[in-house]
Formats: structure tokens, C-alpha cells, sequence
């Protein structure tokens, strides 16, 4: 996973290499959301990140959908 962002003083465009994670399980949507929810945890960006870039795997599709209702439900709790 890299995560790309324009830095709020210089205006320059940064990026980072926030993980590549080996997963041995099946590559089903809930595995795929979990190892997503854990890099965004590792990094406490879970409610920073604003776009995704994903391939169209439906596994990844499903899993991105997911992560992002996650996230909007932990959202409305904090308010």
C-alpha cells in the first residue's frame, strides 16, 4: 500500500510506502479489509485517507466498500 499527499507548508507532492503485506488465507473481501484496516491502524490515517486507487478485483471492490462503511460508522459514533 503507498499513500501520497501534498505537503501543507512546501505544497510538495510526498509519498510513502506504508506496507506490503503477505496474505496466506484465502483472498476473500473480509481478509483483504481487514489487512487494509490494520495498515490504516499501524499508521493512524483510518479517518485521513480521502481516495483509493484499487485494481477491480471484486474480492477488492468488496473489501474497499467495507472498509470505507467501517469507517463512516465509526465516524457517526464520534459525533
Amino acid at each position: 500500500m503507498t499513500c501520497h499527499w501534498i505537503d501543507q507548508h512546501s505544497f510538495q507532492r510526498k509519498q510513502a510506502v506504508l506496507g506490503c503485506r503477505r496474505i496466506k488465507r484465502c483472498h476473500s473481501f473480509d481478509v483483504v479489509a481487514k489487512e487494509i484496516e490494520g495498515i490504516h491502524w499501524d499508521f493512524q490515517i483510518e479517518n485521513k485517507v480521502l481516495r483509493t486507487t484499487t485494481d477491480n478485483g471484486s474480492n477488492v471492490v468488496k473489501a474497499f466498500k467495507y472498509v470505507c462503511m467501517m469507517s463512516l460508522l465509526l465516524f457517526l459514533e464520534w459525533l
